[in-house]
């Protein structure tokens, strides 16, 4: 017996989740980031309730974190936003998730288990327009990109990025990391599968303080 607890109010992260609609507004899907069991709150309660509120996709940051999801009935989308390893790639085309991918190695293995399990999965790649954490340099996307569009089981479904610090008072690096992440698209545009690919950048902080950043889709977490 511990003397002290948690309680999670399903209502007001519901509330979360419909202002993060509103603000992304038309056209611009939501996705859930429910990473880290949620960020402590729960995954599985707190999964139903965003897709409940409006949210259309989720986010996890490894496979092992889907898994609950899918036993638990949930069908929608899932996004894996961390890498993996070639090892993990079964897990993503077993459950049918999403896997963003920061280069071949990871594609190849994913095509691999695709094929295993008789699926096609999607991909999103990850740009690295100046968080140096994970993903691929602009000038290496659009050469990962054609190989990929050669691989039969997988298909290129999203570009991404993410900001190194969108809730600056004055986030003109975030600008920054839009405008190239804006040149990669373009330059994607003639590659097979390129042409029509969701692009999302904005995290929580950028989907409250930089409109611009919005694009097809927002992954906010620790906002809802």
């Amino acid at each position: 017996m511990r003397p002290t607890y948690a309680e999670v109010d399903l209502a007001a992260i519901a509330a979360n989740v419909d202002l993060a609609c509103r603000l992304a507004g038309p056209g611009v899907e939501v996705m859930a980031v429910v990473k880290a069991d949620a960020y402590g709150h729960g995954a599985v309660p707190v999964a139903g309730t965003a897709l409940e509120a409006g949210a259309t996709w989720l986010g996890v940051a490894i496979p092992e974190e889907a898994i609950p999801l899918r036993i638990a009935g949930l069908t929608c989308r899932i996004l894996v936003l961390g890498p993996i390893s070639p090892e993990q790639a079964d897990l993503v085309a077993a459950y049918g998730l999403d896997q963003c991918v920061c280069d071949l190695a990871q594609a190849e293995a994913l095509d691999r288990a695709a094929r295993a399990h008789g699926r096609k999965l999607s991909l999103h790649l990850k740009v690295d327009t100046g968080m140096g954490r994970i993903g691929l340099r602009p000038r290496e996307v659009r050469g990962v990109a054609e190989k990929i569009a050669g691989l039969p089981s997988v298909r290129l479904a999203g570009l991404m990025t993410h900001f190194a610090d969108a809730e600056a008072e004055e986030p003109d690096f975030a600008r920054e990391q839009l405008a190239r992440f804006a040149e990669v698209a373009r330059n994607l545009s003639a590659v097979p599968q390129g042409g029509i690919l969701l692009r999302h950048a904005a995290n929580s902080a950028a989907l409250l303080f930089l409109p611009e950043a919005r694009l097809d889709l927002v992954r906010p977490g620790i906002m809802l």
